[in-house]
């Protein structure tokens, strides 16, 4: 056939329109499969288009900065686009073998908004661990990629409502795992969805953006100041070789840090006994192992940690600053693992047992301090800073002491956790939690020594033991019944107890006479708390959620403080009741009311408490938030203060009763806000708490004749040599409890990037309490005045392949009243003496500053389903001396000159922080 024959150009069309016919089909019969977690758009379509030979057109400007979620399995090109672009304002057509993206044109809104409304249905599920089968509590649930349109509920169910489509795109998202999207058709809607979630991995994929990799905090996006903890990644900041959940709830803005105690958790001017601590139900007392070193909870048996710092809701009660909500693992529903742990302070194991599968699991924690059986480098350093010496500036007179010192110690710690679940059904859950912990601490100290030719001598012995533990026992059923309807039982016991005793005798003697002051004290204290809950949550549609539970408490507690001269014994008992009703409103897609009411009758004080609470949260945009809230609160059970300044156990808890112990009561006043551009987050607050019912007790002297106290027993002072002498014939030890109040303004703000290879926070807190007793007693000796608190923290995670690198630098400076020392004789019964101390306030302010740097490094290698990891953290880089607390005693050795004297003076043992510590550590898991 000639090129130029009359045919040839029929024949030349045919062939080119069969080649693109051809080409088009065959892109459209291609299968799609790609996953992007918070990727670029345009990552996605150049590797849609590199994978499967398609062509697109756009305008660079219109997708630049656009991110998408997806997970698209064997999908045709046509439907994997309109997944795509689901979440964004554009829209695609087919143009000469070409995908063309463009804007869409706007809809109507009114038309809109009666189309939407045609016709709805109820989509709802659950949200677990795929490796584990664990539910995952308030995972974030998106229709279309959109903003969160519900959050799954404490054991991992959620119900949304959505408009009727023939296929519904719906994401899970949570913390610490790959976000996962399904598309739903319209013939499964019906069906209960189950997302199982896998745990981010510390490598990167190749052409995929992961937004949640590494993430261990995460802050309300509703406004309130509430924050969520992964504990997942807690074992990559620096640590004394134990992952520990407490100390980082320590680097959040408005918790105090500097304390260096697990259990010292001060939130925006509060006290740690002001914060409700929940385990699975129970209440937790002591949050703490060695003096807050450790914290009482082993990291690895956490699932989930809750944090709200203020404005939480009506449903919480009993305490008046903070909850700190924990859940625990329930274990493998799939298949048999474990984890092991080595520091050089303790060991621990878990082990996840599916005794059923995905129906009943088994989780097991044990961890063990060994200091009693091996001592090691970093517990002899650790344990000197509980035992600074009091001596002073004169190394060589300073040798007669420590070169007489003997030093005999002994201590451990332990605590286990056990959870068994059942999942009889995939939407009803029952559980049974199991906690117990113990510390035992035991303390000789000897030293003896003739210090001249004239027989001149001295001698000190002191015995301290001391011991403290929790029990905790929680059982829970629950049930999600249909979409709207899901109720709750909780029944738990929990106890706590603590014992001190301490023995010191302080001996000079010469040729001529012997001397010596002694001071003896011992304290117990006890707890009991039974509760029980019933919890209902009924969700009518998509935009209110009504919540509403009743529940009882029974509270026992036992104090006995004896001393060589006074004695207190308390025994209370309460029982408490409550009822409390919220409502979670959507009044516009922009304004959200939390409003809510909580009734409590006490029957010890024999009042009703009523507690309203409410928040507005504004969304002023897609990536701005602002809440506004209010709220009463009420706290019954708290500790009380100890002006004894002899003793080393100052704090006790106590029951309100109504009389001389007031119950605590606060008002909230905070404005919050959230603020989110791409991966970078702003939380802020400013706040008010108005506080009353604020107690001290005394042990102060009564005149038994006269039935009048004097203040010539107290001398205020620095000087040691002013004492005031009693007869034990004259005067009676009596107890007397002082009550006052104080107010907190402060503000928090926090900067953070949390996804992707590196992590980093810096936070900024500033706090002013003022406190003011009752001046109607004539020793009001507590700490009153103003305390000013300033906190700066600063954390960073980099996460590289199987590496990681962190830091944490810590700063605060507290400026208070300082504090003199009132002191006094006392001629005991047996003829011997003993001198009773006690504190007060001078006008002059004092600035404490406190400062830390730590880093740490570590490796992580990979084999099959098993994995090893090791590292170093190096603690107070730079060796700064900070200083915990003072304690004081009676001594005849004057540290200072080097000398024996035959009047005892006061001396002050500074306790010190941790120096410059390195600590290497070693984890297993399978």
């Amino acid at each position: 056939m000639s090129l130029y024959s009359p045919h040839a150009g029929k024949y030349l069309l045919i062939t080119i329109f069969s080649l693109l016919y051809n080409s088009i089909i065959l892109a459209q019969s291609q299968l799609i499969n790609i996953s992007a977690q918070h990727a670029e758009l345009k990552t996605v379509l150049n590797s849609i288009s590199s994978q499967n030979n398609i062509q697109f057109a756009y305008d660079n400007d219109l997708i630049i900065g656009k991110r998408v979620t997806v997970e698209i399995k064997n999908q045709p090109i046509e439907k994997a686009l309109k997944i795509i672009l689901s979440s964004t304002n554009l829209d695609y057509r087919l143009s000469d073998n070409t995908y063309l993206i463009y804007e869409a044109p706007k809809t109507n809104f009114f038309k809109k908004t009666i189309a939407e409304n045609k016709q709805f249905t109820i989509l709802e599920g659950t949200v677990k661990d795929t490796k584990t089968g664990e539910p995952l509590p308030y995972a974030s649930i998106k229709i279309n990629h959109m903003t969160p349109n519900a959050w799954s509920n404490a054991d991992g169910y959620f119900s949304i409502s959505t408009p009727l489509t023939d296929s519904i795109v719906v994401s899970a998202i949570f913390m610490g795992y790959n976000t996962k999207t399904l598309t739903i058709c319209k013939e499964d809607i019906k069906r209960i969805v189950e997302f199982e979630l896998t745990p981010t991995e510390h490598t990167l994929q190749e052409i995929i953006v992961n937004g949640e990799a590494h993430k261990m905090l995460e802050s309300s996006n509703q406004g309130n100041e509430k924050y969520t903890i992964n504990p997942q990644y807690l074992g990559s900041i620096p640590n004394f070789g134990e992952k520990d959940a407490f100390k980082t709830i320590q680097l959040l803005p408005g918790i105090s840090g500097s304390t260096e105690s697990a259990a010292d958790i001060r939130v925006q001017g509060g006290t740690f006994d002001q914060n409700l601590v929940l385990f699975d139900g129970f209440t937790v007392y002591h949050l703490d192992h060695f003096f807050g070193l450790f914290s009482a909870f082993n990291s690895d048996a956490i699932k989930n940690i809750d944090i709200y710092k203020s404005g939480f809701g009506a449903k919480y009660g009993g305490r008046i600053s903070s909850i700190i909500d924990i859940a625990g693992k329930s274990g493998n529903f799939n298949n048999i693992s474990g984890t092991a742990n080595i520091s050089l302070i303790s060991a621990s194991a878990t082990l996840e047992l599916p005794i059923v599968k995905d129906k009943l699991s088994l989780f097991v924690a044990i961890r063990r301090s060994y200091t009693d059986m091996l001592g090691t480098y970093l517990f002899d350093k650790l344990l000197s800073n509980l035992q600074s010496s009091s001596v002073g500036s004169n190394p060589g007179a300073d040798d007669y002491y420590f070169n007489n010192l003997n030093n005999h110690t002994s201590f451990y710690f332990y605590d286990v956790n056990a959870k068994l679940t059942f999942r009889p059904t995939p939407v009803t859950l029952m559980s049974l939690s199991v906690y117990r912990g113990k510390d035992n601490f035991s303390n000789r100290l000897d030293n003896a020594f003739t210090i001249d030719s004239t027989n001149t001598g001295y001698n000190e012995n002191n015995l301290q033991n001391t011991s403290w533990g929790n029990v905790g026992y929680s059982m829970k059923w629950a049930k999600k019944w249909n979409p709207s309807w899901y109720t709750k039982i909780n029944v738990a016991y929990s106890s706590y107890y603590s014992f001190y005793s301490n023995e010191w005798r302080n001996n000079y003697f010469d040729s001529i006479q012997t001397k010596w002051v002694r001071f003896s004290e011992s304290t117990k204290n006890k707890i009991n708390d039974f509760t029980g809950n019933f919890a209902v949550e009924y969700q009518p549609n998509t935009k209110n959620r009504i919540e509403m539970g009743i529940s009882t408490n029974s509270q026992s507690i036992y104090y006995k403080y004896n001393t060589d001269y006074s004695q207190t014994h308390q025994i209370h008992n309460t029982n408490i009741y409550s009822l409390y009703l919220l409502d979670i409103i959507d009044i516009t897609n922009s304004i959200t009311l939390n409003a809510g009411i909580r009734n409590t009758y006490n029957d010890l004080t024999a009042n009703h408490y009523i507690e309203p609470r409410v928040s507005l949260n504004f969304k002023l945009s897609k990536s701005f938030r602002v809440t506004l809230s209010y709220g009463n609160y009420n706290q019954f059970i708290k500790q009380t203060y100890n002006s004894n300044i002899m003793s080393a156990s100052h704090d006790f808890w106590t029951l309100a009763n109504g009389t001389d112990i007031p119950t605590l009561y606060s008002t909230h006043y905070t404005a919050s806000m959230n603020y989110s551009y791409k991966n970078i987050h702003i939380t802020g607050s400013i706040y008010r708490k108005e506080n009353s019912g604020i107690s001290i007790i005394q042990n102060i002297y009564k005149n038994i004749m006269s039935e009048q106290h004097s203040d010539s027993l107290f001398i205020v002072g620095d000087s040691v040599s002013t004492t005031s002498q009693l007869t034990s014939e004259a005067y009676i030890p009596v107890n007397q409890y002082i009550s006052g109040n104080n107010i907190i303004n402060g503000c928090d703000i926090m900067v953070y990037k949390n996804s992707g290879i590196w992590n980093a926070w810096a936070s900024f807190s500033y706090f002013d309490r003022w406190v003011d007793y009752d001046k109607s007693s004539t020793f009001y000796l507590a700490d009153m005045g103003s305390l000013k608190n300033t906190e700066i923290k600063t954390v960073h995670q980099l996460n590289f392949g199987k590496w990681y690198l962190s830091s944490i630098w810590t700063f605060s400076m507290n400026n208070l009243f300082s504090k003199n020392i009132n002191q006094y004789y006392i001629n005991l019964s047996d003829g011997k003496e003993t001198r009773y101390l006690t504190k007060t306030i001078n006008e002059a302010k004092k600035a404490f500053i406190y400062h830390r740097l730590d880093f740490a490094a570590g490796y992580t290698i990979k084999y099959k389903h098993a994995s090893l990891s090791g590292g170093l953290s190096l603690i107070n880089v730079y060796n700064r001396a900070n200083i915990k607390l003072t304690q004081y005693y009676l001594s005849y050795w004057d540290s200072e000159a080097g000398t024996i004297t035959s009047s005892p003076n006061l001396v002050g043992n500074a306790i010190k922080l941790a120096g410059f510590t390195p600590v290497l550590f070693l984890s297993i898991d399978f």
